[in-house]
């Protein structure tokens, strides 16, 4: 059992994560907070991890690495940069190694709010809230949710809009 939780300086133009820290729930009891040392995505210098997504940890295809869905650094017009940092000691380190640090779409993704999971046969899916700030004049998050879906345990992805509309009004 893990416990994620970042504190950010929203008065930036772009997000700045001030404590980006993490509990993990072992022979009952919590250990923590500890803040993670988690590589650099490959090809970047220059940057910082800014939340833990609002996804869960799941377990990953072959049973025994955990993946959590993460972002850092401002992407084009501040999009998020998503990615899947990998644990393989059931969630006591992540992301030891750019290995662990899979990209899903690190050039921008309208939102960081997130979810996946392995669905066995090398395949993870996911869905990702709508952008609520639709340049069709949409206020509230509105229209299909994004779906994205890797054949190959994150090597690739297909990202697109899905038929499963989100109604804020309900």
């Amino acid at each position: 059992l893990m416990l994620w939780f970042d504190s950010l300086d929203w008065k930036l133009v772009l997000r700045t994560s001030a404590s980006l820290q993490y509990m993990h729930y072992i022979s009952g009891a919590w250990v923590g907070p500890s803040t993670p040392s988690i590589s650099k995505p490959t090809g970047q210098s220059n940057w910082t991890w800014i939340q833990s997504g609002y996804g869960y940890a799941f377990l990953m295809n072959d049973g025994t690495s955990w993946a959590m869905p993460m972002d850092g650094g401002a992407g084009p017009s501040g999009a998020y940069n998503l990615y899947l940092v990998l644990s393989h000691d059931n969630g006591v380190t992540w992301g030891a190694t750019t290995s662990d640090v899979i990209a899903v779409a690190p050039n921008g993704f309208p939102t960081g709010e997130v979810m996946f999971q392995a669905v066995g046969n090398n395949t993870i899916i996911g869905f990702g809230r709508v952008n609520p700030f639709d340049p069709s004049g949409c206020i509230s998050p509105c229209g299909p949710l994004w779906y994205m879906v890797s054949t190959n345990n994150g090597s690739s992805w297909t990202i697109e809009s899905s038929s499963l509309s989100y109604n804020p009004n309900y």
